[in-house]
């Protein structure tokens, strides 16, 4: 009688807590990974991360940072009562970046937690050209033949190079198409290899209209 009268105090502390615990809850979050696909015209990505305080007591969002400074979080306030929601918009600049990128976003409340909340965005960026290398090397006294670097634009009849600069009058460069539709070859000669030089070239595409893609190749001498 008595072992079945504890196990019964045991129950009910346990039943009793959890009930506590989650009148306690606070931040529920819709979703804390968002999964998107840029179109190839797209320079950013916007995430939107819902949330609604389900506990009984206010929450303050203390503090909002991200894993990289290409992503910039913003909330419309800071504390929310008993049953409000919010959320927290995340705009994501790709600049040069392909590919899949994962960026994260931690958020610091006044609840009791030992961690942040942690957001994900996961963006899936077309890439539009590919380099077959990003450098060509001379070293100094080499004689100064010309070297080529191979670009490729995946989808020609979107985007294609429009044109090429050298940043460096001592070196010149030529474009030129090649076999392939939208291929391009990039022919680069060094006036000299005497002295030692990083010059950045220029690789203009057409795409997008708006803010037209820059692809920068580099001539060392070393």
């Amino acid at each position: 009688m008595h072992t079945w009268f504890h196990k019964a105090r045991l129950l009910a502390c346990a039943v009793a807590g959890f009930l506590a615990a989650a009148s306690a809850s606070g931040l529920e979050w819709k979703q804390q990974h968002i999964r998107i696909k840029a179109a190839p015209a797209d320079e950013s990505a916007t995430a939107v991360f819902a949330f609604t305080n389900n506990g009984d007591q206010p929450v303050t969002i203390k503090h909002i940072r991200s894993s990289c400074g290409c992503t910039v979080p913003t909330l419309e306030r800071d504390t929310y009562a008993p049953g409000e929601s919010g959320e927290i918009r995340a705009v994501f600049t790709f600049g040069g970046r392909t590919g899949r990128q994962t960026k994260t976003i931690y958020v610091e409340t006044d609840e009791d937690r030992d961690a942040p909340y942690r957001l994900t965005l996961e963006v899936e960026i077309p890439l539009l050209f590919s380099v077959d290398r990003y450098f060509v090397i001379w070293r100094q006294g080499e004689q100064p033949t010309e070297k080529t670097i191979t670009l490729t634009a995946h989808d020609p009849e979107t985007a294609t190079i429009a044109g090429v600069e050298s940043t460096d009058d001592r070196v010149s460069v030529r474009l030129e198409p090649a076999g392939a539709a939208g291929t391009f070859t990039l022919h680069i000669t060094p006036k000299d290899t005497r002295r030692s030089l990083q010059a950045p070239i220029v690789v203009r595409t057409n795409f997008p209209e708006t803010h037209p893609r820059v692809i920068t190749v580099y001539a060392l001498i070393r």
